[in-house]
This record gives structure tokens, C-alpha cells and sequence, in this order.
């Protein structure tokens, strides 16, 4: 557990799909180990949204609510969004963004604002590209020269 005075953390990971966006947080924001939900969410969703709990379930319908999203997978720690083709990351970023610190702020009966939160980037798309291209073995060898 990290010291009380650490700033709450979310990772935002890019991965191969360029549509596809994971958002990594150090807080619990659903109840459920996966489950993914369309935009705009349905009437038949209602179960699913009572099995993330009340803190993803109101995140779920956040995130399905902003324009351009077109499916969310939400687990304990991370929340997976697809994007529709017409938008960009520049676009719906700011709007993930201040929906997972409004969440946090729910969770913890807080008022923090962005500037409280270590947000930080991680990109996995060149490196899993490398591998598609060159194979596993010879990735492995532009990891470690000596191989």
C-alpha cells in the first residue's frame, strides 16, 4: 500500500490498436474482474452494471456518455476504452481523465484535482510492432545484444 501522502496514479497505456486506449489506476474502481459494456449503455445492461458495483457502475455510464466511445471493459484497476474512428486521443483524453479523478474523489471522500494526481504514459505499441515484424526471438535480441 502505497504512503498516505503519495499522490493517487494513473497510467495511461497505448497499445497496437490505435482506437484502443487502457487507463491504469491505483485506486479500485469496479467490483467485477471484467466486464465490458457498448455505448450508450442499454436497458439490458442493468446486471452488469450492479456487478461492477456502484462506483463502476457510475463510472461505466460516465465514460459510455462521452462522445466518441464506443466500448468500455472495466476491471478492478483499469479501465480499457475504444474509441469511434471520427475522434481523436486529444479529444476524449481530458474527458477520461476528469472522469477517473471524479471517481477517485467519490472513493475516497476527496476533492482532489488533476494537479494531485502522478499521471503518467506508457507506450506498448512499438515494441509489440517490432515483434510482429521481426518475430519474438529477434526483438529479443534488440533487448539484449548479447543473445
Amino acid at each position: 500500500m502505497a504512503p498516505s501522502n503519495a499522490k493517487p496514479r494513473i497510467v495511461i497505456e497505448s497499445v497496437p490498436n490505435p482506437e484502443c486506449r487502457l487507463f491504469h489506476t491505483a485506486y479500485r474502481i469496479s467490483d467485477y474482474s471484467i466486464l465490458h459494456f457498448s455505448a450508450p449503455i442499454q436497458d439490458y445492461n442493468e446486471r452488469d452494471l450492479r456487478d461492477v458495483g456502484e462506483i463502476g457502475a457510475s463510472l461505466t455510464i460516465e465514460i459510455c456518455a462521452i462522445g466518441g466511445v464506443s466500448e468500455v471493459f472495466i476491471k478492478p484497476f483499469e479501465l480499457h476504452v475504444t474509441k469511434a474512428l471520427a475522434f481523436e486521443w486529444n479529444e476524449l483524453e481530458p474527458q477520461l481523465i476528469e472522469r477517473l479523478v471524479a471517481t477517485y474523489n467519490r472513493t475516497m471522500e476527496s476533492k482532489l484535482t488533476l494537479v494531485d494526481f502522478d499521471i503518467s504514459r506508457r507506450d506498448n505499441r512499438s515494441r509489440l510492432q517490432s515483434e510482429d515484424f521481426l518475430g519474438s526471438q529477434e526483438t529479443d535480441k534488440l533487448d539484449n545484444p548479447s543473445l
